[in-house]
């Protein structure tokens, strides 16, 4: 009998709260976290720090770029769109995706 390989289901965990120590969203995910690593140990969980992490606003050269094809592109605008890029990459690989936001 043919069984498929096992998977590995990727988790992204996304945390937005600017706190480290006090977020109660962050305590959340960790939670989260802790009780996957028990049901699928083989998980790789990967992290992107939103609240911590400077994360640059669309402008100009990202707006430019993003309608722009590729081998048209600058070098201003190519790296205007290096981060969004790897972000995007991050959530397109997961295929679990976990919003660690504040409650405001």
């Amino acid at each position: 009998m043919y069984s498929e390989p096992h998977k590995q289901t990727r988790v992204l965990v996304l945390n937005a709260s600017a706190r480290t120590t006090r977020s109660q969203s962050r305590k959340l995910a960790e939670t989260f976290v802790n009780h996957w690593e028990i049901l699928c140990f083989d998980s790789p969980i990967a992290y992107r720090e939103l609240g911590i992490e400077s994360v640059p606003h669309i402008n100009e050269a990202w707006i430019s770029a993003a309608f722009k094809p590729k081998e048209q592109r600058t070098e201003e605008e190519v790296n205007a769109l290096a981060i969004s890029d790897k972000y995007i990459e991050e959530l397109k690989q997961a295929d679990v995706i976990v919003l660690a936001t504040p409650n405001v």
